[in-house]
C-alpha cells in the first residue's frame, strides 16, 4: 500500500497524574504512552498542573500535608521547611525525565476551566492510569481527571483507573456516577474499583493491569540504565508504617549483603544502607533490574521486581495495598507477601519463579491484547 493511502492514526489526549513527582506516576505515564503508540495511535499527555502539583515541594504544600497535620504547630513548621528544601533534587529529576521523554501538550494548563476554553485537539480522550479518582489526599474530586472539559458527544475511556479505595460515602459515589456515565470504554486497575463500578450500575468493566505492565520485559531492560555493581539487596520503602527495611538489613545480614536504599529526601535515609536520592528515572528501573533481591512495601516496586524475575518481599502497607494484591493474585505470587522475613526466606527457597513468570507474561499478553480490541471498536 502506499504511503499516501495509510489511514490516519488516532489521536489520544491523556490526562492522568504525570506530574506527581514519584516513579510509579512518571512510569505509567511514560508506559501508556508507549502502549498506545505500539498500538497504533498518536498518544499526547495533557500537561495538566492543578494548585496542588504546581505548588508541591514549596513550605505552604508541606506544611499543608495530610500527612503532617497531626504534628505540633514548631515540627509542622521544621517537617515544612526541610523538606521544601529537600524537594528541588526530586522535582528536578522528575521534571527532567517528563519534559524530555513525553509527548506533551504545548500548552500547560491549570484548571479544568481552561481545558475547557482551549480544548486539546484528539480524536478521544482517557483517564488514567494511577489513582486519578482518589480523593484521598485532595479531600474533593478534580473534574478534570473525569475529562469533564470534554465536549458533549466525545469519546472517553479510562486505562487502568483507579480509586485507590474500596468505598465511598453517598455524595462522592453520586459524583462518580455523574461523572463517569459519559465513558465508552471503563477499565480500572484493582477488583475493588470493579466493585464499586458494578455497585453503581456498571456492568461493562475490564479488570486492566497497570499499565507498566502492558510493556515488554525487554523494553524496561533497554529503559534501564545498568549499574556495574553485581551483588545487592535493593530496599524501597515508602511507607513509614511498614517493617521492609527491618526485614531488608536482617536479609543482607544473614547473606552477606550490602542493602541499597531508594531514596527521594534527605531526611528519608535509612542506617546501614547505601542511600541513594532520587535517582533518574532510568537509573531507577536500572536498580531492580541489578539486585540480588528486593524488598518494597510499593506497588511499581513490585511490578518492576516481578518484570525482571527477582525475589521479592512484599511488605503490605495499611493504606492502598489492594493493588498489591490484586497483582500478586493474578500471577500466584501471594507467598511472597513478607511480614516476618525468616518465614519469607524460608518460604521463598520453594517458590517456582517459573511459574510466576509464565502466570505473568500469560496475563500481560492476555490483558495487552483485550486492551487493543477494545480500543479497535472505539471512535
Amino acid at each position: 500500500m502506499r504511503e499516501g493511502n495509510l489511514m490516519p492514526k488516532k489521536s489520544v489526549a491523556i490526562m492522568t497524574y504525570h506530574r506527581a513527582y514519584n516513579y510509579g506516576a512518571a512510569l505509567q505515564a511514560y508506559a501508556t504512552v508507549q502502549y498506545l503508540k505500539d498500538a497504533g495511535f498518536e498518544p499526547i499527555i495533557i500537561d495538566y498542573c492543578p494548585n496542588n502539583i504546581l505548588g508541591y515541594g514549596t513550605f505552604r504544600n508541606q506544611f499543608n500535608d495530610v500527612s503532617n497535620m497531626n504534628s505540633a504547630f514548631p515540627i509542622r513548621v521544621a517537617k515544612a521547611f526541610l523538606k521544601s528544601l529537600g524537594n528541588r533534587k526530586r522535582i528536578s529529576t522528575f521534571d527532567r525525565f517528563i519534559d524530555s521523554e513525553m509527548p506533551l501538550t504545548n500548552k500547560r494548563y491549570f484548571s479544568c476551566q481552561e481545558l475547557k476554553d482551549d480544548l486539546p485537539e484528539a480524536d478521544f480522550f482517557c483517564s488514567g492510569s494511577d489513582q486519578v479518582w482518589n480523593n484521598y489526599y485532595t479531600k474533593k474530586f478534580d473534574p478534570s481527571y473525569f475529562l469533564a472539559f470534554a465536549p458533549s458527544g466525545s469519546t472517553c475511556i479510562s486505562i487502568a483507573s483507579s480509586f485507590g479505595k474500596s468505598s465511598f460515602n453517598e455524595e462522592d459515589s453520586a459524583f462518580i456516577n455523574n461523572q463517569l456515565s459519559k465513558y465508552t470504554y471503563l477499565s480500572v486497575r484493582e477488583t475493588s474499583g470493579i466493585k464499586l463500578l458494578r455497585e453503581m450500575g456498571y456492568s461493562d468493566v475490564d479488570l486492566m493491569l497497570d499499565p507498566t505492565l502492558l510493556v515488554s520485559p525487554d523494553t524496561w531492560s533497554r529503559f534501564a540504565k545498568d549499574t556495574d555493581e553485581e551483588s545487592y539487596v535493593l530496599l524501597y520503602q515508602l511507607h513509614g508504617d511498614s517493617d521492609t527495611a527491618n526485614c531488608a538489613r536482617a536479609y543482607a545480614k544473614q547473606h552477606g549483603l550490602k542493602i541499597k536504599s531508594i531514596i527521594t529526601m534527605p531526611y528519608q535515609t535509612k542506617p546501614g544502607c547505601q542511600n541513594i536520592i532520587a535517582p533518574d528515572v532510568h537509573e531507577w528501573v536500572g536498580l531492580f533490574k541489578g539486585a540480588n533481591c528486593v524488598f518494597t512495601d510499593s506497588f511499581h516496586g513490585t511490578v518492576f521486581s516481578l518484570v525482571f524475575n527477582k525475589p521479592v518481599a512484599v511488605t503490605l502497607p495499611s493504606h492502598f495495598s489492594t493493588r498489591i494484591t490484586t497483582l500478586l493474585n493474578a500471577v500466584g505470587a501471594n507467598d511472597l507477601i513478607c511480614s516476618d522475613v525468616q518465614e519469607w526466606s524460608s518460604r521463598v527457597q520453594n517458590i517456582d519463579f517459573t511459574d510466576i513468570q509464565r502466570e505473568l507474561a500469560n496475563l500481560c499478553a492476555e490483558k495487552q491484547d483485550l486492551l487493543r480490541d477494545r480500543l479497535s471498536h472505539i471512535g
